[in-house]
């Protein structure tokens, strides 16, 4: 890949500041027929109009056509039947193809010396149309995937506008600055499912071979499979969703004493939703509208003794309304907007003189009306989801800098996350209560330090080694029918970094798991354990970095 980014005043002395990043990417990947294409075009000009005014355009563009890789089955929900890390069971020519465009508007202007007013307008164009053989199920001899052909056709479009104005003010000794704020904006999602057909579960095509959609897990034979124009659409749809949020929020950031600061806020938010079917080879969905509103408040306090040490404690809310294109096993959207509350105490230390920087986190995170996917009832197409009930995640996090000297820099990082299933508000879902979240390891830890070489024949080159580790994790959540659970392995990689600076120049090598360990790093969030990613082999990296 090669990259770009340059910048500067239009001319000397000038007003108006001009920045371009670009990125022309073309690389093959480590799993069998992958490979990725892609380009970034960002422009960008800043005119300052006055010492209180400035305006800043942003223009992008992306296009990135690359192979679609739903990764490994893991036949009975057992780690040890995948397939090898490599394995791709899509045919080598499935692609998804993506173009976007964006334009982002800032405005700033100061009122006066302590009143500032800040404008945000921002518009998103994206297309992307895919053509791949999806996962269905693994079959019952444990060692045939059962595919679909699927083709997609998708249409989004966003336009957000921001303002907010700040300003100060005093009530005795206490000091203010009031934040004021508002937005609004619209979303839309067409969606056109333009081919769906799914391969055979009983009978001569269910076996792998010529005019069969399904494919052999431990020795896949590409090309057999009948084209996308040789097959029926299938159960097709196109579905449009819209969304149109607006907000207010208020926030105010509180001074008492040298010691003592605190924050205060109020938002309200306000949603119309509507989703409509406009054709389908099924039973079209109602359309539906709905407008889910709240307001939710957040709070914080700082103290801080000395320049050494600060302690903070906090509590936010969230309000987050569930997609209109979602549906229960019914067909029908019967759910309430997810909510959640989080509780944080913490630390924060500057010691030996700058050279060490540590923080501390406990938290306590709850939500509840969350969603879990669900097989949906004969006759319904699509995906099918259902109310848990209650999750919470409650655990702590440290990190921490330490510098010895100069030349020696240590980052360590830890984290103790327990998050699960707290309550079920139905039978269906009671199996759940307790389980671990899936892709939410227990513990997390990584450790990097470098040495940089300041004298002598070697000065200028750096060396880095990492070390990452992470516990064993849940790929599924139990139901009902299947209560068998899928557990990633707890995995620890090595990397190592060797860093070259010749005069202006940067040079970089770097070896990835350097001890080619196999593990997986997590499941997809909706096929489970039919898509488990699988972490990356050792790799070399070589890159240069030229300023001018």
């Amino acid at each position: 890949s090669v990259g770009l980014d340059v910048g500067g005043p239009i001319g000397e002395g000038s007003t108006v500041l001009y920045r371009l990043v670009a990125e022309d990417a073309d690389k093959d990947g480590w799993r069998d027929y992958t490979f990725d294409k892609s380009r970034y075009l960002a422009p960008s000009l800043k005119w300052n109009i006055s010492k209180s005014t400035s305006v800043t355009l942003i223009g992008e563009y992306r296009h990135r056509i690359g192979a679609q890789d739903l990764y490994l089955p893991a036949p009975s929900r057992n780690v040890d039947l995948l397939p090898a890390r490599t394995t791709r069971l899509q045919e080598p020519g499935d692609f998804i193809k993506e173009e976007g465009y964006a334009a982002t508007l800032l405005l700033t202007h100061e009122l006066t010396k302590d009143v500032n007013l800040r404008f945000s307008a921002r518009s998103v164009r994206n297309h992307d149309y895919t053509k791949w053989y999806d996962v269905v199920s693994v079959l019952a001899n444990l060692t045939t995937l059962q595919r679909r052909a699927r083709i997609g056709d998708n249409h989004r479009s966003s336009d957000y506008y921001d303002t907010s104005v700040s300003f100060p003010f005093e009530t005795g000794v206490v000091k203010h600055k009031l934040l004021l704020g508002a937005s609004v904006g619209s979303d839309e999602l067409d969606a056109n499912r333009v081919q769906f057909v799914n391969g055979a579960t009983t009978g001569a095509l269910a076996n792998p071979g010529p005019g069969s959609l399904n494919i052999n897990i431990y020795n896949p034979v590409y090309g057999l499979a009948p084209t996308h124009a040789s097959l029926s659409a299938g159960t097709f749809q196109r579905r449009v969703t819209g969304s149109k949020p607006i907000g207010a929020f208020v926030t105010d950031f509180i001074t008492m004493s040298e010691q003592w600061k605190a924050t205060v806020g109020l938002r309200y938010a306000r949603e119309k939703q509507t989703f409509t079917e406009l054709t389908s080879s099924a039973a079209l969905l109602p359309s539906r509208s709905q407008s889910p509103s709240d307001v939710y408040p957040m709070a914080g306090m700082l103290y801080q003794p000395d320049k050494t040490w600060t302690f903070y404690g906090s509590y936010a809310t969230s309000f987050v309304p569930i997609a209109p294109n979602q549906q229960d096993v019914a067909g029908v959207f019967s759910f309430e907007p997810e909510r959640g509350k989080q509780f944080e105490l913490g630390a924060k230390a500057e010691l030996m003189n700058g050279r060490l920087y540590a923080t501390l986190a406990l938290f306590n995170i709850k939500k509840i009306n969350t969603l879990a996917v669900v097989t949906c009832n004969v006759g319904i197409a699509g995906t099918c989801m259902q109310p848990v009930g209650a999750e919470s995640s409650r655990g702590a996090e440290f990190e921490m800098n330490f510098r010895p000297n100069k030349s020696w820099q240590t980052t360590m990082g830890y984290a103790y996350v327990d998050a699960k299933v707290d309550k079920s508000n139905a039978a269906a879902t009671a199996p759940l209560v307790g389980s671990q979240l899936t892709n939410a390891p227990k513990q997390k830890l990584n450790l990097w330090t470098r040495y940089d070489i300041a004298s002598g024949v070697l000065s200028g080159m750096g060396v880095g080694f990492g070390l990452t580790h992470v516990s064993d994790q849940a790929g599924n959540l139990p139901t009902s029918a299947n209560a068998k659970l899928l557990r990633l392995p707890a995995y620890t990689v090595a990397d190592l970094v060797v860093y070259y600076r010749l005069k202006s120049a940067d040079f970089t090598l770097k070896v990835g798991n350097v001890f080619d360990r196999t593990y997986h790093d997590s499941v997809g969030s909706t096929l489970a354990d039919l898509s488990v990613v699988p972490g990356a082999p050792r790799s070399i990296t070589a890159s240069m970095r030229l300023p001018f």
